[in-house]
C-alpha cells in the first residue's frame, strides 16, 4: 500500500488550487457530475426510514468514481459523465466502499447517541428539580460537552474514511489497512488540512448564505439552482481531496 508522508502547512492551499484546476479542465463535465450526485443524495435522504442510512452507504461508492475521473484528468486523458457509477462496476471494490459508508453510519448513531444521553440526562434531571442558576449551568455545560463530542466523533469518522475512499479505489487495499492509513495520513498532516479547514469553513458560510438567498429570491427556481451550485461545490471539494491524497501518499503517477 502507499506509503504515508508529511508535507508543509502550505499545502493545504495547494490543494484548493489543485482541485480547482482539476475541475476547470472539464467543467461542464464536472457540473453534471457533482449536480446528479447532489440529486441522488437528496432523493436518498427524502427515503423514509432508511433515507439517510442508505445516502451515507453509497456516498463512498460515487465519491470513488469521482476520484477514478479525478485521475484521469492528472493523467492527461478525458473524462465521461459515466464515471460517476464506476465503483459500481467491480463487486469487490464495491463491497469495501459500502464498508466504509458503514464506517460513516456508525460514526453518526454513536454521535447521535452521545447527544442523546448527555443533553437527555441534562434535561430530564434539570425538570426534576425547580429551575435554578445552577440547573441551568449545568444544562448549559451538558450541551456543550455534548456537542464537542459529537464534532470529535464526526471528525475521527471522517478522517478514517476520507483517505480510506481512494486507497481502496486505486491500491485495492483493505478496508482495515485503509481506514488506519487514512487516520494517520490526517494525523501526520494536521497543520495543512486546519488550513483547508479553515477554507472549507468559510466556503460553508458563504454556500448557505448563498442557498438561503436563492431560496428566497427565485423560489422553485433558487432550489434548482442550489442544487447546481452543491453539485459544483461537491465536484470541486473531491478534486481538492484528491489533491490531497496524491500528496500525503506516495503514490504511482497516473498513466506512469
Amino acid at each position: 500500500m502507499a506509503q504515508i508522508r508529511t508535507v508543509e502547512t502550505t499545502r493545504g492551499l495547494e490543494w484548493i488550487k489543485q482541485g480547482w484546476r482539476y475541475f476547470m479542465r472539464q467543467p461542464k463535465t464536472w457540473l453534471g457530475i457533482g449536480s446528479t450526485f447532489m440529486v441522488a443524495f437528496i432523493i436518498a435522504i427524502l427515503i423514509p426510514v432508511i433515507g439517510s442510512l442508505l445516502a451515507s452507504v453509497v456516498a463512498p461508492v460515487f465519491v470513488s468514481g469521482m476520484m477514478f475521473a479525478a485521475r484521469e484528468l492528472e493523467a492527461g486523458r478525458a473524462i465521461e459523465f459515466g464515471y460517476l457509477l464506476r465503483g459500481f462496476n467491480e463487486p469487490k471494490t464495491m463491497n469495501k466502499l459500502f464498508t466504509l459508508g458503514g464506517i460513516l453510519v456508525a460514526g453518526s448513531f454513536v454521535s447521535m447517541m452521545i447527544g442523546l444521553l448527555i443533553v437527555g440526562g441534562a434535561i430530564l434531571s434539570a425538570s426534576s428539580t425547580s429551575v435554578s442558576p445552577v440547573s441551568l449551568i449545568v444544562t448549559s455545560a451538558s450541551g456543550l460537552l455534548a456537542l464537542l463530542l459529537m464534532l470529535t466523533v464526526q471528525l475521527a469518522t471522517t478522517m478514517a474514511v476520507v483517505f480510506a475512499i481512494p486507497l481502496v479505489t486505486f491500491e485495492d487495499a483493505p478496508v482495515g489497512d485503509a481506514v488506519r492509513a487514512s487516520f494517520d495520513a490526517c494525523v501526520r498532516n494536521t497543520m495543512p488540512f486546519l488550513v483547508f479547514g479553515l477554507f472549507y469553513t468559510v466556503l460553508g458560510i458563504v454556500a448557505a448564505v448563498l442557498f438561503g438567498l436563492l431560496f428566497a429570491i427565485f423560489g422553485f427556481l433558487g432550489v434548482l439552482l442550489a442544487i447546481a451550485s452543491s453539485g459544483l461545490i461537491g465536484a470541486v471539494s473531491v478534486c481538492m481531496i484528491y489533491a490531497s491524497y496524491r500528496d500525503c501518499f506516495i503514490t504511482a503517477r497516473p498513466g506512469a
